[in-house]
């Protein structure tokens, strides 16, 4: 039996999206063979000299949200984009920002952009904020707010796979200076469909991953003893 797999490839300096196919031949080779793609030709009709620097293709894998930013200049607006996964036509449009500073793009926080599971939002982790916006429209729900202590900036969102809570991480804001420094974290466990917060605990790393419910969250563990 064939299976059937979508992936997402990007290419040097985040200036095209692949969609691809991925299928399981008899013989047990695989074959990739691409059957949507965003680049900068098909964006600049929407954004000029777009560049990309984050993206998510649906569940459905209908659909792929992406953010983009317009050129390499020091300061640059910022948008996102929704586009057809295997046409590559643009549906919707909107601009995220009017200037997006390049340190904060390739900072060693990125920004995000996640489906839920149901499609009907997305969640944006851009500059500094962590916005709820409408899929099929592309308005901003809401903004989440920031934790009344510090840390308060949001460096990481992660989602569950069957439901609408993620763990939303937040920080100094302040770079690392090694991908294993131990950081102060506080991370919420935030149901973006309506807002409502359900905990949070502090922590020196961000969560990689939930688990379907959002009961069980996968997060490194700096205090091993050795090097990794």
């Amino acid at each position: 039996m064939s299976r059937h797999i979508f992936a997402l490839m990007l290419k040097v300096f985040l200036v095209a999206t692949f969609l691809v196919f991925l299928a399981a031949a008899s013989d047990m080779t695989t074959i990739f063979q691409a059957v949507g793609r965003m680049d900068k030709s098909s964006l600049a009709q929407a954004v000029p000299s777009p560049r990309i620097y984050a993206f998510d293709l649906s569940p459905s894998g209908r659909t792929v949200a992406l953010l983009v930013r317009a050129g390499d200049l020091v300061n640059a607006s910022s948008w996102l984009l929704m586009v057809d996964a295997k046409t590559g036509q643009i549906l919707h449009k909107s601009q995220t920002s009017e200037s997006a500073p390049y340190w904060a793009l390739s900072a060693y926080f990125p920004p995000q952009v996640v489906f839920t599971p149901d499609e009907k939002f997305l969640v944006v982790q851009q500059q500094g904020h962590v916005r709820i916006v409408d899929a099929a429209t592309l308005r901003i729900v809401r903004t989440v707010e920031a934790p009344k202590a510090e840390p308060r900036v949001p460096i990481s969102v992660c989602g569950s796979s069957k439901s609408d809570l993620f763990a939303i991480s937040f920080g100094t804001g302040q770079g690392l200076k090694s991908q294993f420094e131990n950081i102060p974290i506080r991370i919420e466990i935030i149901d973006v469909s309506d807002g409502t917060r359900l905990g949070s605990w502090e922590s020196g790393d961000m969560p990689q991953s939930l688990s379907p419910d959002a009961k069980l969250a996968a997060i490194s563990d700096h205090h091993t003893g050795g090097r990794c």
